[in-house]
């Protein structure tokens, strides 16, 4: 009778994608601790606001981490060769757009799109919300001779670009774009985010979510967002400069179909969307960035394993090379083309996710404008009635409401 299997042979056993969940309890010990310790120096920045550390909140911290293990988890190892291989291309990247001048302008990267026409309209329904579906073909493609392009090229399913549109019958009116984190692209599980409801019966306004690069129906067969999690470099690159192409042929039909003004919206990796769109786009009237993402190649570096991380820093995946290369694609390498009474920012105290810190390094770029902490963490956003209230308090202080009509009059 077997007694039992080597140590070695029962890890092997194991699935792999659950190794990750190992690192959830350190991790959370880990965060819980440093903000009790930075309670005496400060949290995130000398101005921002101490975690408080209680179960509630820790309770959150471990939901983050379990949902950021299950994504690592559901990624493949790298095969053998792919971080050398994605290596060579940031290096060769970095040398092209040094030579081209992005780096020094990143604003010269982005070229300006056509403008959107007719796109194809069709009628849907999602949580017993009637909403327009527009698809459109995107007509984006990375500069000529850009490393990777061949390989962004091939994904047909994102070749099509996709939006929702909730309108109100009538005139012109304001319109909030609302752009959607990592994974998502879909009205079912982007509607109760954004509280589409608020958006469009309480302020009025009409909205429109574009889906990003990669997400929901653009995204073929590979897992939504799939570049966030196999660190293919070159193709986060790709997803944001056409993000931005995508939102701003999309704002160009918003203005063909009357405005009184527009503002955008992002959470999560929308946020960054939200941010570098504002920072390329003019004629926004307000944007939000929502436990934003703000720099990727930090955020990939932080979510990273450490020998992963380690490897990928020696072959240039990720440090100086990366860093270089993501600056035509960074909100943090740009000015912000909205006045700086109408930016605003919403960061968790306990968010795992996006970070904190990354909020934090949006807010100071932005020139420190009006910021709304709340206690809890990155996917308790959508549950947080303190970021919603600041939400609708921003929109409708910077002029994105429609106000009801006056009672007649009793004379």
């Amino acid at each position: 009778m077997n007694e039992g299997l080597p140590y070695r042979q029962i890890m092997a056993s194991v699935d792999r994608r659950l190794v990750p969940l190992a690192g959830v309890a350190p991790r959370t010990v880990t965060f819980l601790a440093s903000s009790r310790w930075r309670g005496v120096r400060g949290a995130v920045g000398p101005d921002s606001p101490v975690p408080k550390v209680t179960p509630h909140l820790a309770l959150q911290v471990v939901l983050d981490e379990v949902i950021v293990a299950v994504m690592k988890g559901a990624g493949r190892d790298p095969q053998a060769g792919h971080l050398a291989r994605v290596g060579e291309e940031v290096r060769e990247a970095a040398r092209m757009y040094d030579e081209r001048g992005w780096l020094d302008d990143p604003l010269s990267y982005h070229r300006t799109p056509p403008p959107l026409e007719a796109p194809m309209v069709a009628v849907e329904s999602s949580l017993g919300i009637r909403y327009e579906h527009l698809s459109w073909e995107s007509d984006y493609e990375p500069w000529p001779d850009e490393p990777g392009r061949d390989r962004w090229q091939a994904l047909d399913a994102n070749r099509t670009a996709h939006a929702y549109v909730l309108r109100h019958r009538g005139g012109p009116r304001p319109w909030v774009v609302c752009v959607h984190g990592f994974g998502t692209g879909r009205p079912l599980l982007d509607f109760s985010p954004f509280r589409v409801k608020r958006l469009f019966r309480d302020l009025g306004l009409n909205v429109l979510l574009p889906v990003l690069p990669g997400h929901g129906p653009r995204r073929g067969d590979r897992p939504g967002g799939h570049w966030m999690t196999t660190l293919e470099m070159l193709d986060a690159v790709f997803a944001m400069a056409q993000a931005t192409w995508d939102i701003r042929r999309a704002l160009s039909w918003i203005r063909a179909q009357g405005e009184t003004a527009v503002g955008i919206y992002g959470i999560s990796l929308g946020g960054c969307a939200a941010a570098l769109q504002v920072a390329v786009v003019p004629g926004y009237e307000a944007v939000v960035a929502a436990v934003p993402v703000s720099d990727l190649p930090a955020l990939f570096a932080f979510h990273s394993p450490s020998r992963f991380r380690r490897e990928a820093m020696q072959l240039g995946v990720l440090g100086d090379p990366a860093a270089a290369v993501f600056r035509v694609v960074s909100p943090l390498a740009m000015r912000p083309q909205v006045a700086r009474d109408r930016r605003f920012v919403v960061a968790g105290r306990g968010d795992r996710m996006s970070t904190a810190e990354q909020a934090h390094r949006l807010w100071l770029h932005w020139d420190r404008p009006t910021i709304a902490w709340y206690d809890g963490n990155h996917v308790g956003y959508s549950r947080s009635g303190t970021a919603e209230e600041f939400v609708v308090e921003a929109m409708a202080g910077s002029g994105l409401r429609v106000e009801p009509p006056a009672a007649p009059s009793m004379a």
